[in-house]
Order: structure tokens, then sequence, then C-alpha cells
């Protein structure tokens, strides 16, 4: 004590204990503040037993300071507030990386946008001080700040001001043109001409801002595996604190002076962070991984589900094949093209994309009346009071509309090549028919491959005709029986439903939203993101089927680094408890000891899953 005289060790005694009285009622409060919530719902946390142990060793080193004599604690339990801090704020910071990883969504709009003033002059202001009836200016490249109706600049009603790039909410590959009175959205981008936009939502009323927000409030989700850890957290706090009771009782029959030290130490070392955070932890990382990769994933439920291998069905145009197809052949009259372009002009669907950029140029002035969508098959419309109709072979014949020789060897000669044959009536007449192909995407088949290997069903649905699904079936090394046609949106959903065991839904989202919905996991490929978004908990960011797999793979090492998190823990706890129990760690080394075990959880969460993409 480097000859201390007796009054300033008990001075310096005092001022050990009021710094560590003033650590424990200080930062130490969020424990007590965390053992009071647990018991007010009833709800044990794993609070409750530091926050025991900081009041026992509290209390007993008080009592001493009174008595002057024997271990006043509050030195170890300063140490031990700023050790459990340090490592509960190491945690937090990386739970907050993962989440910021599945907000890519809120950040497509732009911080500042040009605001027409009253004089009509713009004037740059943060996005956050728009309000609905401003009129911000937006030149070519730029992204609108919300959504919006344009007002300026005016052009001729048969021409357009500009075109707007809409990909990141529709998945539309070709710029879509925009005039006056039409109206564009918070997220995409202005390619053409400058535009005078009258703002109608900002922010989270947005589109886009709705779309985040439903990710965000989906990623929110707590998976049943997190609630199992939950349950299996609380029961490991009532048995810790009861061995914490036996632990005082057997000291105080063999040491009692060494009763409290002990205890303290078993409440602290045993705290369950590790095992309460190996779960959620591990989720949110391997989100965050598949984030990266452009694999946006709503909750971690998602993970869990494809664990196991089931079944995946998928859809064929736009999916399989290349999203765009094309018109290969022409066969009929040649002036149908121009009414069939107006008739798909507004249908979002590959199909319809393929016959409008094969008819465009003939589509002139054009203009329908009056149209019909069928969510599936087709669509109809009058154009200068005739009824005209466009879509499948299938969809003529609900109509009553018979093909004529000719015209029904080019339907049956479209379906032998595995062409799609779509059919156009005018009247109750068949004037053309027009063939669609488009180019299997080169990583299908290696896919279906790596599927099947890993012990996954795979199937083909699709609306086109049964043969030239069981054809691009073929291609794929897919079984005929596996390979279904004439599927409408009901149709593809209730396959899915009663299909057993684990069921994935891949599709472009626009008519698949429904078998998206009614599958284990509906993934959505890039394109009609709006709609995928809304039907599937998993949409893919990027063109390809790549995607896929890796979903699946970073699904199966997820739920593997929980298991081991798990087992780590457990095991670490089981051990600690024994050590302090028997009195071979005091309360110092268990403040030591129980965050390096959440850290052990921490990295082994980030070298397994975040440290594994390239």
């Amino acid at each position: 004590h480097f000859g201390m005289s007796p009054w300033a060790m008990e001075a310096l005694r005092m001022a050990s204990a009021a710094v560590g009285l003033v650590s424990v009622l200080g930062p130490g409060r969020v424990f007590f503040v965390g053992a009071r919530a647990a018991l007010r719902t009833r709800t044990p946390h794993m609070d409750l037993p530091v926050a025991l142990g900081l009041g026992v060793g509290s209390i007993a080193g008080l009592v001493n300071v009174v008595r002057g004599a024997g271990e006043i604690y509050f030195d170890t339990l300063a140490v031990l507030v700023f050790l459990l801090l340090v490592g509960r704020w190491l945690q937090g910071r990386q739970q907050a990386r993962a989440a910021d990883a599945v907000r890519l969504l809120g950040r497509l709009t732009p911080d500042v946008a040009h605001r027409r003033g009253v004089e009509g002059a713009c004037e740059d202001v943060p996005v956050e001080a728009l309000l609905v009836g401003d009129r911000v200016l937006v030149r070519p490249g730029e992204v609108f700040p919300g959504d919006g109706v344009v007002v300026a600049p005016g052009a001729e009603p048969a021409r357009a001001a500009s075109q707007v790039d809409r990909s990141v909410l529709t998945g539309e590959s070709r710029p879509v043109p925009v005039t006056v009175g039409d109206e564009v959205h918070a997220g995409t981008v202005n390619l053409g001409a400058p535009l005078e936009v009258e703002i109608r939502a900002v922010g989270e009323d947005t589109r886009v801002g709705a779309l985040a927000s439903l990710v965000e409030d989906a990623a929110e989700r707590r998976p049943a595996v997190v609630q199992w850890a939950d349950r299996v957290g609380a029961v490991f706090v009532v048995t810790v604190i009861a061995l914490a009771g036996a632990t005082f009782a057997g000291w105080m029959l063999v040491d009692p002076a060494q009763a409290v030290e002990h205890s303290v130490a078993l409440l602290i070392v045993a705290c369950p962070c590790a095992l309460g955070l190996a779960t959620p932890l591990a989720l949110s990382v391997g989100i965050a991984s598949a984030a990266r990769g452009g694999i946006l994933i709503k909750g971690g439920d998602v993970l869990q589900r494809l664990s196991r291998p089931g079944t995946v069905w998928l859809d064929k145009t736009g999916t399989v094949t290349e999203t765009q197809p094309r018109v290969l052949a022409w066969h009929g009259d040649p002036g149908a093209r121009g009414p069939v372009a107006a008739l798909e002009r507004h249908v979002v669907h590959p199909v319809a994309r393929a016959l409008v950029a094969h008819g465009e140029a003939d589509a002139g002035e054009v203009r329908v009346q009056a149209q019909e969508d069928d969510a599936h098959d087709g669509v109809r419309g009058e154009i200068d009071g005739e009824p005209w109709a466009v879509g499948s072979l299938a969809f003529m014949e609900r109509l009553g509309v018979k093909p004529e020789q000719e015209l029904a060897r080019a339907v049956a000669q479209s379906l032998t090549e595995g062409r799609t044959p779509v059919c156009v009536a005018r009247g109750e007449r068949l004037v053309a028919v027009a063939e669609l192909g488009a180019t299997l995407r080169p990583e299908a088949p290696e896919m279906v491959r790596a599927l099947e290997g890993a012990g996954w069903r795979v199937g083909l649905l699709s609306g086109d005709h049964p043969d030239v699904v069981r054809r691009v079936g073929a291609r794929l090394g897919l079984p005929p029986e596996r390979c279904l046609g004439h599927m409408s949106p009901e149709d593809k959903a209730r396959v899915v439903a009663t299909t057993p065991g684990t069921t994935v839904m891949v599709g472009d989202g626009v008519n698949d939203g429904a078998a998206l919905a009614a599958a284990s996991v509906g993934v959505a490929v890039h394109g009609g993101a709006e709609v995928s978004l809304r039907a599937a908990p998993v949409f893919l960011s990027r063109p390809g089927l790549a995607g896929v797999l890796e979903l699946l793979d970073v699904s199966r090492r997820t739920m593997g680094v929980v298991r081991r998190n798990l087992a780590l823990s457990l095991a670490y706890n089981a051990a600690a408890v024994g050590l302090a129990a028997a009195g071979l760690i005091g309360p110092l080394a268990a403040a030591v000891l129980m965050p390096a075990s959440s850290l052990t959880v921490v990295g082994s969460s980030i070298l397994a899953l975040a440290g594994r993409r390239r």
C-alpha cells in the first residue's frame, strides 16, 4: 500500500466506492431499466442477471464500506459496466450496419430538388423541404424527387415531351415516353428534355417510399428460429438466477466471505447475451450479405424456410428465357401490326413489349377507344368502332374465333418449333399470327442442374402452349410431367399452393403475383419490380438467375451459422457457470469473459457470411 496511512487508505476506499456507485447508477442504469421491463412484462431478459449481479455487488460493497472491512467490489463493478457497454456497443454497431443494407431502396431519391419559386426562378432545396403542390424542374439525367404530374413544357398531343427510365419501379428495360398530364414517380430518371413537375407525394408517401417501408417492416418480423432462441434464453435466465442463489447458499456454508463474490461472478459470466445475439445477428448479416449481391430479402424467416430443399417452380417467359422475346415471323395481314402495337402499348409483359417493338412504326395515329386486359391470355379493344383481340390460341377459342387453314398451319408450325404463337383477331376473324421466340438464359440449364444436385425438385410453369413449355423444359433437362403449360395466374397459384413441402416460386412478378404470394418463398427476378416487392419476400435486383443459387447458398450457410452460434453460446455458458460456481473465476474475470463470448458470436457470423462474398 506504498506506506499509506490508515486515514488515506480509508479515503481511497471511499473514493473507489463513490466512483463505482456512480458507474452503477449512471451508465449501468440501462441494465436496471431492462431488468425492470423484463419483470413488468414477465419475460425474463438477459439484462435481469446483470442487474441482479450489479445490485447485489453494490449492496454488499456499501455494507462493507460502512463496516470498514471486507471487499467493497465497486472497482470491479465500474470496470464491469464499462466492458459490458463496450460489448453491447460493438454488437449494436454491427447490427446497424446489417440493417443499413436492407434500407437501400430508401436512397433512390436525390438529396436536392430544383423548386420553382413564386417569380419563376428555381432554387435548390433539400428534398425533405418539398411540399405537395410545389413545382420542381427535373433536368435530363436527373432523378425525380417525388411523385407528381408533368405540367410543362408543353408538347404536341401525339408527341412525347421526354422519356423516363422507370426500371427501378417496374423493371421496364425501355424508356417510357411522357408528356404533359402524365404521372412520374420518385426514383425514376428523366432521360430527355427538362420537365416541370407538380409534386403530388413526397417521402414515404411516394411509390418507392412505400416499397422501402414494405421491405423494412417485413425485415423486422421475428422468424420462428429467433422466437425459439428467445424462449431458450428466457428459461436460461431463470435457471441462472436459481443457480446463483444456490451458489450463494453453498458458499455461505463453506466460506461466507466469498459467497457474494462467487454468486455475482456467476450472474455476470452466465449472462445469455451471446445466446440472444446468436440467431438475429446471423440472420441480419446473412440478409446484408445477400443485399450486397443484389438480393433483397424482406425478413429472416425467408432464410430459415430455404435452408431445407423442396420444390422450385420456375416461370418461363422473362425468367428462364431472356426478358425480351422478339417477333421472329409474321403470318397474315401486315396491316394488323399497327393496331396490335396500339393495343399492347400499355401492357407490362415481355410478349407485349415484343409486339409493340415490332409494330410501333405502323401504329401511327391508331387510337384505342376501349380496352380490356385479360390477366393472362390476351387483350381486347375497340379501334375505329371495330373489335380487335390479341392473345393465345386458347384466348381466341374462348372468344369464338377460329383460324383459317393457312393460319392454323402457322400456329401448329410455331408450336412444333418451340416458339410462342400470338393470334390477332379482327371482329370474329383471325387475321394474323405472330411467332415469338426468346433465347434461353445461358445460366438456366446450369442452375437447374445445381438445384437438383442440392436436392431440390424443379418444375416449369407458363401460360404458353404446353408443347412450347415442354420443349423449353427439355432444354433445361426437366421431365415433361413437371413442365405445365396453359397456366393462368390462378392455376399457377393453385399448383404452387398444393405442392407438398417447401415451395419456391421464381417469376417476373407481372402475372405471377398470386403464385409468388402462395409459395413458401416467392422470388421475383429483375423485371416487374413494383409488383414483385409486394407479392414476393425476395427480389433479385440484377438480371439473370444466378441470384437464385446465391440465395439458397446464403440461406444454407446462415442457418449453419445460427446452429453453430447457438451451440457455442450454450457450451460457453455451461462451462462458465461451472467455473463461477466452483469459485475459479471472480466478478472481474467474468466481466471480461461475458462480452468475449458475444464478440465470438459476432466474429463467427461475420467471417462465415459477410467474409464469404467475393
